[in-house]
């Protein structure tokens, strides 16, 4: 049996965080890959913004989509800048939950684990896509390149 190398599993934009439930400050760490000099990672939408699409009433309870871009590339529409799944490594990103843009009908959940979504992809924007999930019978046409996942966990 060979050993297990990073191209065997899919880490990247995974994380594991919390959040204090009194001041909705809430701290991140994502795996990402190493950027090239001059590149960087911004968090958020163009805006800075990120979304709770708590939607209860459907089954969907206290997720957060956080959109992911590279700055330093002029748009990385195949992402190319982040090809190299040797070479990562855990990126703090804090945020406060009550700054989320609300798309779903309900507030988050104070008193539970919050699930973050981490969407990377600079051709759609991440409003754009969560609406046409929303309307759309099946799965959409398309999906953001890059998807993570994790947990926010309550201090």
């Amino acid at each position: 049996m060979g050993r297990n190398s990073i191209n065997d599993i899919n880490i990247i934009y995974d994380g594991i965080g919390s959040y204090n439930p009194t001041s909705k400050s809430a701290t991140y760490k994502v795996v990402l890959p190493v950027l090239g000099s001059g590149q960087s990672y911004r968090f958020g939408d163009s805006n800075n913004d990120i979304f709770n699409y708590t939607d209860r009433g459907n089954g969907v309870s206290n997720l957060v989509f956080i959109h992911v871009s590279v700055d330093g590339v002029d748009p990385d529409t195949d992402l190319s800048a982040v090809n190299d799944p040797s070479n990562v490594y855990l990126e703090t990103y804090t945020f406060n939950l009550s700054n989320a843009i609300k798309k779903g009908p309900d507030d988050f959940d104070f008193a539970q684990d919050i699930t973050v979504i981490i969407c990377h992809d600079d051709q759609y924007d991440l409003p754009t896509f969560m609406q046409t999930l929303k309307k759309a019978k099946s799965t959409p046409d398309w999906w953001p390149n890059k998807l993570g996942s994790g947990l926010l966990r309550k201090l």
